[in-house]
């Protein structure tokens, strides 16, 4: 797999820091990788280099890999950010365009990392991420835990298995999940009062553990 599409059924569940993460991963293990964000409504790279001019832009589907730093973090990649432009949007929604810009990007990198809209949302004018899955070799799913509706992740399945998309699986986003020694504290908490004595005792073994401490 050199070409892997990053989304997610709804916004803001991770798929831009997703991709980062590995693009930097890929990078420290030696491998040249190219960042494609193709979310044109919530940006995540910023161009460390000269803007091309307008005149450059009509010539190019999109702009050249160039030095990119992201939004959150100091992390600098080589990255491609796609243009808020409706006729380039209409150009690379033409299956064999997108796979000659592709082609072209294989030329100069081992791996190229797509950060893709959701597959559902008001992103209509943007490039569909089922589409984009359907022209590379595989995609994956980010799905944030505990805030995902169950059904919108059965629906993002069964799209991009529709559009042929290669589905390697689901990223879980533990943002929101508490770690273990906390769900284990909420539950102790929830004994009865007269066993009040054993409830300190248990705190305080799971509050001194090395092992619930240790950051998975």
């Amino acid at each position: 797999i050199r070409t892997l599409v990053i989304t997610s059924a709804l916004a803001k569940e991770g798929v831009s820091c997703t991709a980062q993460a590995l693009t930097h991963r890929l990078l420290l293990a030696g491998h040249s990788a190219l960042l494609v964000d193709m979310n044109i409504f919530s940006p995540s790279l910023n161009s460390l280099t000269e803007e091309p001019t307008h005149a450059t832009q009509r010539t190019a589907a999109l702009a050249q890999p160039s030095m990119v730093t992201t939004e959150d973090t100091q992390l600098i990649l080589q990255g491609v950010s796609a243009r808020n432009d409706k006729a380039l949007m209409a150009l690379l929604r033409q299956p064999k365009f997108f796979s000659e810009q592709i082609d072209q990007w294989k030329e100069s990198f081992d791996y190229i990392i797509i950060d893709a809209p959701p597959l559902f949302g008001p992103e209509s004018d943007s490039v569909p991420a089922d589409h984009i899955a359907s022209l590379c070799d595989a995609c994956a799913l980010v799905v944030l835990s505990c805030s995902t509706p169950d059904r919108e992740i059965v629906k993002a399945v069964n799209k991009l298995k529709a559009k042929g998309a290669t589905l390697l699986g689901c990223i879980l986003n533990d943002q929101y999940n508490p770690p273990i020694k906390d769900e284990l504290l909420r539950e102790i908490n929830r004994l009865p009062r007269f066993l009040q004595p054993i409830r300190r005792i248990l705190a305080k073994l799971i509050t001194n553990s090395d092992f619930l401490s240790i950051e998975v």
